[in-house]
């Protein structure tokens, strides 16, 4: 088994998540230039978010100073800069769905102390459009959201929340035509009242509409606290 897989390797040499490039030495989950590169998101942070903030008199970005979440709080340890973008449209739609190991662990790891703090009951990934996931073949949030579940031992439950039709791309969106967008675009299971506390998982936020969408759902059905995490996260604006 161990030769076979060495034989693999060989054939079909691991990628570094962040610039692509083959991973030497082999078995790391970096490259060795990437890993002495490697930049996460440090204090100040918006308190809702957690997006950086210029100062630590500062308690919330801007988006979170001037918009209703609803949403309890949420976390991302990278900034959602170029490398990252770049890295996402691999993950997503190059199908290096093995990039979702290293993106697990990076937030198993930056997110431990919240996740306990929080003590989510489930963990639900956001769930994409059904014919979109069948012609990109996963789930992103999912590939990342399994990995979290075992863990930190949360059950894991993809049928709770529903995308029930499809949506536009919202990167080319403004803040109120992405909400607009996401409006009736997901539906909640009845079941989901029995929960007081879930935890979603998504590869990028940015304005959060997508999370408020959902955690606007899930309260309507009963549940109290509504936490995310993600990959990336945007810049305050």
């Amino acid at each position: 088994m161990k030769l076979l897989q060495i034989l693999l390797e060989c054939i079909y040499p691991a990628r570094c998540p962040l610039c692509h490039d083959i991973i030497r030495p082999r078995g790391a989950l970096l490259c060795s230039t990437c890993k002495k590169d490697m930049k996460m998101l440090k204090e100040p942070r918006c308190k809702k978010c957690s997006k950086a903030i210029d100062t630590f008199e500062a308690e919330y970005c801007f988006d979170c100073a001037h918009t209703k979440h609803y949403f309890t709080e949420g976390f991302a340890p990278f900034p959602y800069n170029r490398k990252m973008q770049q890295s996402m449209m691999y993950f997503k739609f190059h199908g290096r769905k093995e990039y979702g190991n290293f993106y697990a662990e990076v937030l198993g790891h930056a997110a431990a102390g919240v996740i306990k703090r929080w003590q989510p009951e489930v963990l639900i990934p956001v769930p994409l459009y059904k014919k979109k996931q069948r012609n990109r073949g996963y789930n992103q949030a999912e590939v990342i959201g399994r990995v979290l579940s075992q863990r930190f031992s949360i059950p894991i439950q993809t049928e709770l929340i529903e995308r029930v039709r499809s949506t536009e791309a919202q990167k080319e969106l403004s803040n109120k035509e992405r909400r607009k967008n996401l409006k009736n675009a997901f539906r909640a299971a009845p079941k989901v009242g029995e929960y007081n506390s879930v935890l979603l998982v998504d590869d990028i936020y940015t304005t959060g509409s997508t999370v408020d969408a959902i955690a606007r759902e899930l309260k309507k059905d009963g549940v109290d606290h509504v936490f995310f995490i993600t990959v990336c996260i945007g810049s305050g604006f």
